[in-house]
């Protein structure tokens, strides 16, 4: 099993690309854990991709990333305030 990526939005030209930051680590405990109890391959495989399937990764910013390249923030993350009645 090849761990590929797990990007929340999928395949876009608005992302970075596939990762894989979130669930690389639980598929390895869980084909690990797995195998050590004496699961044949197919069932670690099984386990493995029962894991991997439904985790996506979200990234998540406090502020706007620099480029080093640019040396600046890249934008502003500001949210508009909007007044209530």
């Amino acid at each position: 099993m090849i761990d590929a990526g797990d990007l929340a939005p999928g395949e876009s030209t608005h992302n970075a690309g596939c990762r894989g930051l979130a669930r690389t680590i639980l598929v390895h405990k869980i084909a690990g854990a797995s195998a050590k109890a004496g699961a044949d391959l197919a069932t670690v495989d099984a386990n493995a991709r029962s894991v991997a399937d439904p985790v996506r990764t979200t990234g998540v910013a406090f502020s706007a990333s620099t480029v080093p390249a640019a040396g600046q923030p890249g934008g502003s993350l500001a949210m508009p305030v909007t007044p209530t009645a």
